[in-house]
C-alpha cells in the first residue's frame, strides 16, 4: 500500500461511476482526491494525456497549490473510489507527512519533465535538416 493511501485512510470516500467526471478542467471547486481503487483518464484541452490506475495517485493538487482552476478533467474509466480532501488548504497545513509525500510526487514529475525536455532538445539539435 502506498504511503499516500495510508495517510488518507480516515478521509471520506467518494464513488465515481464509469464515464463520470471527478473534476473538470476549468473547475473552481477547491478539492483534492486520492485514488483508492479504479482507473481514470486525465484529459487536457480535450486530449487524453494519461490513464491512471495506481492507487494513491493524487488529483487536484495543482489547483490547490497554485490557487487556480483545475488544469485537467478526470473521468472514471471504470467505477472508481477516491479519498476526498474537501478542505485541502487546512488539510495540507495540518498534515506535514502528507505534504512530504506530495512534494516527493511533484519532484518526481519535475525530474521526469526535465529529462524529457533534455531529450527533446538533444534530438532537435542533432536531427538532420
Amino acid at each position: 500500500m502506498s504511503r499516500v493511501l495510508e495517510l488518507s485512510h480516515d478521509l471520506p470516500v467518494k464513488k465515481v461511476m464509469a464515464g463520470e467526471a471527478l473534476m473538470t478542467q476549468g473547475g473552481t471547486e477547491l478539492v483534492m482526491a486520492v485514488l483508492k481503487s479504479g482507473k481514470v483518464s486525465v484529459i487536457t484541452d480535450g486530449q487524453p494525456i494519461a490513464m491512471v490506475e495506481n492507487e494513491g495517485a493524487i488529483f487536484g493538487e495543482m489547483a490547490v497549490i497554485l490557487n487556480s482552476v483545475h488544469t485537467a478533467t478526470v473521468i472514471a474509466i471504470e467505477t472508481s473510489e477516491f479519498f476526498m480532501i474537501n478542505n485541502p488548504t487546512a488539510f495540507l497545513w495540518e498534515r506535514a507527512e502528507f505534504n512530504f509525500e506530495l512534494l516527493h510526487i511533484l519532484a518526481k514529475r519535475l525530474e521526469d519533465m526535465d529529462r524529457r525536455l533534455a531529450e527533446y532538445k538533444y534530438r532537435s539539435q542533432t536531427a538532420p535538416p
